[in-house]
């Protein structure tokens, strides 16, 4: 993961394997091999349905945000972008 990683952003990869806190937008990951932690909002590819906004509850079962709907096809996710700052 370490060599695909620096080949597609050197950057992301310095942030993550030096431990900084950051988390790097536009990295998506397999749903079935990397899980985010219970209860955040993140961006999930669905196989279906495109991307949308979801959370992995704590009982590990992928929910919509607004509705809570369980989405049971779900194949991969990447972290929120951080939002533009003020002026």
């Amino acid at each position: 993961m370490k060599a695909v990683l620096m080949s597609i952003r050197p950057e992301w990869c310095r942030k993550i394997l030096s431990g900084e806190k950051s988390e790097p937008a536009n990295i998506w990951f397999d749903a079935k091999k990397v899980l985010p932690e219970k209860d955040k909002e993140v961006l999930v590819k669905r196989e279906k349905f495109g991307i949308e906004i979801a959370f992995l509850s704590y009982d590990g079962l992928w929910q919509e945000h607004n509705e809570y709907i369980v989405l049971g096809d779900v194949t991969h996710w990447a972290y929120l972008p951080e939002p533009p700052k003020e002026a």
